[in-house]
Formats: structure tokens, sequence, C-alpha cells
């Protein structure tokens, strides 16, 4: 069985091709993570929202964003 390939990218390069993509979204701290298939994805002039297949909160990656506060995809 092989491992599962990421890649990194930016958050305001994710877009609907993205759907269906196993996603680990990381914090400044190690002990803070999200994995997870990306089943949704939408953005307005504040923030790109992603959402995780079984995961009851989206993500929110801030446009402007605050010093160790946003996550990395």
């Amino acid at each position: 069985m092989s491992t599962p390939q990421y890649i990194e990218i930016a958050p305001e390069q994710v877009n609907v091709e993205h759907l269906g993509v196993r996603a680990v979204i990381q914090w400044e701290d190690p002990n803070i993570y999200k994995i997870g298939t990306i089943v949704g994805v939408a953005a307005d002039s504040a923030a790109i929202h992603v959402n995780l297949a079984g995961i009851d909160q989206g993500v929110v990656f801030l446009r402007q964003p605050m010093p160790g506060a946003n996550p990395r995809l």
C-alpha cells in the first residue's frame, strides 16, 4: 500500500478542482491540525472557507491573516 502524497498550496489557490482531494491543514502549533477530504470551498472578500468531510466546523483562512492565528493548507 502506498502512502498518500500531499502538496502544499496557498489557501487562495484552493478551488473546486480540489474537491475530493485529501488535505492536511496545520497551524503554527504542531499539535493543532485537521486531516480530511475537501468537500467544500467558498470565498468572499474577507476569507477563504474550506470544509473537510467528517469535520463539523470548516476552516477559515483570513485574507489579512493575524500573526500565528492563520492555518496553513
